[in-house]
């Protein structure tokens, strides 16, 4: 069986898991379970460190790719 679900802006929220001086803030959806949002939040919270945030962040990148 497959689920698919349309994603829109509008059903998107974002949340910062930076700092007020280095915000970083990707997007959930905004109708997650109140359990399975606070565990995405966590999750991104815990493992930032391992997200590209910009494209200084992704060394050894040829710029003719992106």
């Amino acid at each position: 069986m497959e689920i698919s679900r349309q994603v829109t802006t509008s059903s998107l929220e974002e949340i910062n898991v930076g700092t007020s001086d280095t915000p970083r803030s990707p997007s959930i959806a905004k109708d997650l379970p109140h359990s399975e949002k606070a565990t995405m939040i966590n999750l991104l919270h815990e493992y930032k460190d391992v997200f590209a945030w910009s494209l200084e962040d992704m060394k050894g990148l040829d710029p003719k790719f992106y």
